[in-house]
C-alpha cells in the first residue's frame, strides 16, 4: 500500500468519525434546543398568566377605589343633607271654604255685589252675564323652630288676594291666612274644565334657602255640571269637605347642594 493510500484511509475514516460525531452533537443539539423551546413557551405562558393576573388585580384595585369614592362622596352627601334637614321648617297648610259664602252669585241688586248661593240654579246661554263666585281661605302655620319662606306657586285659575305680598315669611309658632277668589260664568264653564278642581301649590323654603319642599293642596270644587244645553249650579258639593290638608310632593331639593355640585 502505498503513502498516499494509506492517507486517504485515514483520511476517510476520520471523516467519517467526525460525521458520526456531528451527528451526534446535532442531535444532542437538536434537543437542547427543542427542551429550551419549550421552556421559553412555558415561560412565556406563566408571564402571560401572570400579566393576566397583575391585570385582574389593578382592575380590581380601582373598582375597589371607585366604590370606596361613591361611598364617601354618598356619605358626605348624607351628612350634609341630615345638616340642613335639621335647620328646615315644618309648616301646615291648609284650606277651609269661604266664608261667610263658599259660593256666590254676583247680585242684580243695587248695593249688592254677591250674594249667597242656597238653592239649585239652572243655566243657558241665555245666562251669559250671570256669575258666580267661589272663595276658598288658605291658613299657613309654622309649628316648627326655624324660620319658614313659603312663596306661592301655580293655582291655575282665580285670584290670590295677600297683605303683605310674598314670599311669606313666617317665624316660629307664627301663622298667616290669605283668600282665593276664582269668578265663573257659563262662558268658563263651555270652555274649560279646570274650574273643577283646584290644584294649589306652595314652596317652602329655610331662611338660607339652602333647600326647598313642594306643598299640593288639592280641592274639589265641582259645583257647576255642564249638561250641553244647560249648566247646573249646585250649592252644595257632591263629596262636602270641610278642610284639607297640603302634602308634600316629590322629595325635597337641596338647592345649594346641587348648585356646588353643577359647579
Amino acid at each position: 500500500m502505498q503513502v498516499t493510500d494509506w492517507i486517504d484511509s485515514i483520511t476517510g475514516v476520520l471523516t467519517l468519525a467526525a460525521a458520526v460525531a456531528a451527528g451526534v452533537y446535532a442531535k444532542r443539539a437538536a434537543h437542547s434546543t427543542m427542551e429550551q423551546a419549550a421552556a421559553a413557551h412555558d415561560q412565556v405562558e406563566i408571564a402571560a398568566a401572570a400579566l393576566e393576573v397583575a391585570r385582574e388585580d389593578a382592575d380590581n384595585a380601582r373598582s375597589f377605589a371607585a366604590d370606596e369614592r361613591r361611598e364617601a362622596a354618598l356619605a358626605a352627601r348624607r351628612a350634609a343633607e341630615d345638616r340642613i334637614d335639621a335647620l328646615m321648617p315644618s309648616v301646615l297648610i291648609r284650606a277651609t271654604p269661604g266664608r261667610p259664602w263658599f259660593l256666590q252669585q254676583r247680585s242684580e241688586r243695587p248695593g249688592e255685589s254677591w250674594v249667597g248661593v242656597d238653592d239649585d240654579r239652572e243655566l243657558t246661554e241665555a245666562d251669559g252675564s250671570v256669575e258666580f263666585q267661589v272663595t276658598v281661605d288658605f291658613h299657613i302655620e309654622n309649628p316648627s323652630d326655624h324660620i319658614a319662606l313659603v312663596t306661592l306657586g301655580d293655582f291655575g285659575f282665580g285670584e290670590v288676594y295677600l297683605p303683605n305680598g310674598q314670599p311669606i315669611l313666617l317665624r316660629s309658632r307664627e301663622k298667616v291666612a290669605f283668600r282665593w277668589r276664582a269668578t265663573l260664568s257659563i262662558g268658563v264653564f263651555r270652555n274649560s274644565e279646570s274650574w273643577n278642581t283646584l290644584r294649589a301649590t306652595f314652596v317652602v323654603r329655610d331662611l338660607a334657602s339652602s333647600a326647598h319642599d313642594v306643598v299640593e293642596v288639592v280641592l274639589d270644587l265641582g259645583f257647576f255640571n255642564d249638561a250641553g244645553y244647560r249648566v247646573f249650579v249646585a250649592p252644595k258639593l257632591p263629596n262636602p269637605w270641610r278642610e284639607r290638608i297640603g302634602q308634600p310632593t316629590g322629595g325635597r331639593v337641596y338647592d345649594r347642594l346641587e348648585s356646588h355640585s353643577a359647579g
